[in-house]
């Protein structure tokens, strides 16, 4: 995969978002918890 550039904003938000993901309160779309990266 090719490097992307993103915009300050679309960073912060894409910041945001991993840090939610890392703490585990990201939801799948299913509404199951997410643990990996990894899509099944």
């Amino acid at each position: 995969m090719g490097k992307i550039k993103y915009s300050e904003k679309a960073h912060d938000k894409i910041g945001k978002v991993m840090h939610e993901f890392k703490e585990g309160k990201l939801k799948s779309s299913s509404g199951k918890k997410v643990t990996s990266r990894k899509k099944p």
